[in-house]
């Protein structure tokens, strides 16, 4: 006869799970320090030693205290000095539920040279 016991239970339980989750990929929302973290992630892809990014949801000017948004629009200054930027300019950082492209990015403006692939959308 089959006996259920706990730890069959828990295998059958986190087998369950794991066949319903979500992509860890994917971030559709996110918080303000996830879009922080794709700005400068972006900036580093680029080939920028030294980035930084002030992010706040798309149309607001502070993110609400436990909400998640699909949009940001995010300040930043990239370059290859800590303490003199090349390139800064305004962002926009949108989540993707797509598992193969973790977030949107479209460049609103910029100022000064940015050699390294920071085109006006």
């Amino acid at each position: 006869m089959f006996r259920w016991t706990k730890s069959k239970v828990a295998v059958v339980v986190g087998a369950a799970v794991l066949a319903f989750a979500v992509p860890a990929s994917a971030h559709y929302f996110m918080n303000q320090k996830l879009a922080v973290s794709h700005a400068r992630t972006h900036f580093h892809l680029l080939g920028y030693h030294f980035t930084a990014a002030q992010c706040h949801p798309k149309g607001r000017a502070a993110p609400q205290p436990g909400f998640l948004y699909h949009s940001w629009t995010c300040n930043f200054a990239a370059g290859d000095s800590r303490f003199a930027p090349s390139c800064t300019g305004v962002i926009v950082i949108t989540g993707t539920d797509n598992p193969n492209n973790l977030w949107y990015f479209q460049v609103l403006n910029h100022f000064g040279p940015c050699p390294k692939g920071v085109q006006q959308s």
